[in-house]
């Protein structure tokens, strides 16, 4: 069996160690003794409850943030979108999420999506311009656009985050 937990040492250090170890088993059930290994797993540990705190500091900052802010496939489809998108759009996430940005793009904008995923396939850290938008019934928002890249472990363009704001102006 496996088991991790923590110990604090006489000089009141704490350690996370994870022990493996195998019961020798008596002829009656018990146990006889045990044989295993210990091993220090305080920097998994403590690494692991880095990536948890930054997750839940990414999804706090991703989910209330003031400006709308959506994850993009290398494809133009959101992956993932906030409430303040879904108020600047006027749609609600399903109808965003899983479909490609075009269907809401102003159809007298030329579509920059190609252009904007070559900078970013390219090696730009980011693109920054405006884009015209559909509410439902027609009405035209245009937003201020910044669309950051985000890398894989290899440093090819994963996906990107979609962030509109600025003064977003309605026109009727």
């Amino acid at each position: 069996f496996n088991l991790c937990y923590r110990i604090v040492r006489p000089g009141g250090e704490q350690r996370w160690v994870e022990t493996r170890s195998v019961a020798e088993m008596g002829e009656d059930g018990t146990v006889l003794r045990l044989a295993g290994t210990l091993r220090d797993n305080t920097s998994q540990v403590e690494l692991a409850r880095e990536r948890r705190e930054a997750e839940t500091r990414f999804e706090t900052s991703f989910e209330q943030a003031g400006i709308g802010a959506a994850l993009i496939d290398l494809h133009d489809v959101p992956i993932r979108v906030n409430a303040a998108l879904c108020a600047i759009l006027d749609r609600p996430p399903e109808l965003l999420v899983n479909r490609p940005w075009h269907e809401y793009r102003h159809p007298d904008e030329a579509p920059p999506d190609m252009e904007i995923r070559a900078r970013i396939a390219s090696g730009h850290a980011s693109v920054d311009g405006e884009r015209g938008f559909l509410r439902p019934h027609g009405i035209l928002v245009l937003c201020s656009l910044h669309l950051p890249s985000v890398r894989d472990g290899v440093a090819a363009p994963a996906y990107t985050v979609e962030g509109l704001a600025g003064s977003t102006r309605i026109e009727a």
